[in-house]
C-alpha cells in the first residue's frame, strides 16, 4: 500500500534533543507525509523545537506552558486532514520495524478503528494487549471515575483470523503507540484535565463509546531512555483524582 493517509501527531515537552532525533526518523522514511507537534515547553525550549519543526518541515503549535499530555493531543488530532492519525511520543524512533503503511493496511483490511504496536527501548520489548471485561462509570461527582475489570491471557483466543498477512489480535487497551481513525479521535478526545496518566480513561471512554481496537506485534516502535532529572520531576506527578481509575485484573 502506497497512498498512505495519515498525519502524525507528537505532542512534546522540555525534550528538544529527543524530538528532533525522531522527526529525523520519520524524515528518512516519510519524506512528504504531514507531521504535527504540539508543544507545551518553556519558552527556551521552544525555541529549539521551533529549529527542529521548520527544518523538518513540521507543523509547529506553540500552546501555554504545561497544557498536559492529554489537551496537547487533542489540539494536534484537530488539526489533521488525512482518514488516519498516528500518535507518536516526543521519544519515539522510527525504525524499519514500524511501518505506517502496514498498519493502515491492517486498518483497512479489519475495519478496526485503532490498531497498536509492542514497543522497545533499546533494553527490552514491551507490550501491553488488554480486554476489558466489565467497564462501569460513575458520573455522580465532580469528574467520572472508571471501575474496570480486564482480562489477562487472552491474546491467542482474540486473534483475528481473517487476515493471513499479518498477526493481528482484538484487544481493548494497547501501548500509546497506535493509528488510529481521525473521525473517531476528534469524537473521543482525552481527558483534557489529565496532563499525564490519560491512558487508560482514554481507552475505557473508546471501549464504551463501542470503538474496536486491535495489536499487530509484527510491528515495534522503538523509543529513546530519556532520564535528565529537570524532565522526571514533571513526570513524577500524579494527575488522577481520588479513585478516578480503578482497576482489577483477572485471568481470562
Amino acid at each position: 500500500m502506497s497512498n498512505l493517509d495519515c498525519t502524525i501527531v507528537i505532542k512534546t515537552f522540555n525534550r528538544p534533543s529527543v524530538l528532533e532525533i525522531l522527526l529525523c526518523s520519520i524524515r528518512e522514511k516519510y519524506p512528504t507525509i504531514s507531521i504535527i507537534v504540539v508543544d507545551d515547553s518553556s519558552d527556551n525550549y521552544k525555541e529549539r523545537n521551533t529549529i527542529h519543526c521548520n527544518f523538518y518541515n513540521a507543523m509547529h503549535i506553540k500552546t501555554e506552558f504545561d497544557i498536559g499530555l492529554a489537551e496537547g493531543r487533542n489540539i494536534g488530532v484537530q488539526e489533521v486532514k488525512t482518514k488516519y492519525t498516528h500518535i507518536f511520543d516526543d521519544d519515539s524512533i522510527l525504525k524499519e520495524q514500524q511501518r505506517l503503511e502496514k498498519l493502515q493496511e491492517i486498518l483497512e483490511l479489519t475495519g478496526f478503528d485503532l490498531v497498536g504496536t509492542d514497543i522497545h527501548n533499546g533494553e527490552k520489548r514491551f507490550n501491553y494487549c488488554h480486554n476489558f471485561k466489565n467497564i462501569n462509570v460513575d458520573n455522580t461527582g465532580d469528574y467520572k471515575k472508571y471501575y474496570l475489570e480486564c482480562v489477562l491471557g487472552s491474546l491467542e483466543k482474540n486473534k483475528i483470523k481473517n487476515i493471513e498477512k499479518y498477526n493481528v489480535y482484538k484487544c481493548d487497551v494497547v501501548l500509546n503507540n497506535f493509528m488510529a481513525n481521525t473521525e473517531k479521535l476528534v469524537s473521543c478526545p482525552w481527558i483534557p484535565e489529565l496532563k499525564l496518566e490519560e491512558h487508560i480513561p482514554f481507552f475505557a471512554d473508546w471501549y464504551l463509546k463501542g470503538y474496536s481496537v486491535c495489536y499487530c506485534p509484527d510491528m515495534v516502535m522503538h523509543t529513546q531512555i530519556y532520564n535528565k532529572k529537570g524532565y522526571r520531576e514533571f513526570r513524577k506527578r500524579r494527575f488522577l483524582r481520588e479513585n478516578e481509575v480503578n482497576i482489577k485484573y483477572i485471568e481470562d
